[in-house]
């Protein structure tokens, strides 16, 4: 089993997903997806409510249909006129969603959103390398450890202090 340094060092995305993960409560996470599911919404995973949290921290409200797996598409968005934010809850830029994937070309298939890529690529080379799970990952990255729930408090806040720093710009 590697170790949380290692992941860091050589899985960043993976890393940071895994602490974001841990830094919010399972009662939290269940809410906000009893919420989505009240409203017709029931096909998104635990790992995205952090996400989703991060961006309401820095007052945007991401657009649920745009991000809607497999294809994320909101005709509102297209035309302007949708009362959301046109961005990507994963990685907080606009004009994508996280699950959106080029139509056509050489990317064909592909997410348009490169975080969501690059955590993918890096979630896989670690099931690969050190034949883990991603229960194995949750366990290493426990909420009931201290140091995690520290540490994710700390990337929270670097990363919307970062992200309005880019919006800023």
């Amino acid at each position: 089993m590697p170790s949380r340094e290692e992941i860091k060092e050589s899985y960043p995305e993976v890393y940071e997903s895994f602490v974001l993960q841990a830094g919010v409560s399972d009662e939290l996470v269940n809410e906000k997806l009893a919420f989505w599911a009240s409203n017709g919404i029931n096909c998104f995973e635990r790992w995205v409510v952090p996400y989703f949290l991060e961006r309401e921290r820095e007052k945007r409200r991401p657009c649920l249909r745009l991000n809607y797996p497999p294809d994320g598409k909101c005709g509102d968005c297209t035309t302007g006129k949708c009362r959301y934010d046109r961005i990507c809850f994963m990685c907080g830029l606009e004009g994508h969603g996280t699950f959106q994937s080029y139509p056509g070309g050489r990317k064909r298939g592909e997410y348009k959103c490169s975080k969501h890529r690059t955590f993918l690529s890096q979630l896989e080379a670690v099931r690969r390398r050190y034949g883990v799970t991603e229960n194995d990952l949750k366990e290493m990255f426990s909420p009931d450890d201290d140091a995690v729930k520290a540490l994710a408090q700390v990337m929270l806040t670097l990363l919307v202090l970062s992200n309005t720093t880019s919006l800023l710009r």
